[in-house]
């Protein structure tokens, strides 16, 4: 599917970033909420409203918001989700679980040498 130049406008700051395998990286978490918040400042702007979490339905139902821009941020918005937030939060997720076993292997670790203390004292 090929996407409109104001998709790809709105989609830009993403576009030198590929995800690749399931490591985090912080630099494309700043890029997608620089790309979120360019979707969501446009949103405003056309509903007329100043802060993000005053965007609502109500305000995107009126006849003056063009069906043509609704459609385009909800493509935006998906693209975003599909291609990079799951993608980013899956990476972020595995590295978590990563330090979590790191982080459990050392407490046993630490726990083992505990116990061989105790047991050299008691001698």
């Amino acid at each position: 599917m090929q996407r409109s130049t104001s998709s790809n406008r709105l989609l830009s700051p993403l576009k030198d970033f590929q995800l690749v395998g399931a490591e985090f990286d912080f630099k494309i978490y700043e890029q997608i909420v620089k790309t979120k918040n360019n979707i969501f400042d446009e949103i405003c702007r056309e509903i007329h409203v100043e802060k993000h979490q005053e965007i609502r339905s109500v305000f995107l139902n009126k006849r003056n918001v063009p069906k043509e821009s609704i459609c385009l941020w909800l493509e935006n918005v998906c693209s975003l989700l599909e291609q990079f937030c799951i993608p980013t939060l899956y990476g972020a997720m595995a590295t978590c679980d990563e330090q979590n076993r790191k982080l459990i292997k050392s407490q046993k670790t630490i726990i083992d040498l505990q116990a061989e203390v105790i047991k050299k004292s008691d001698l």
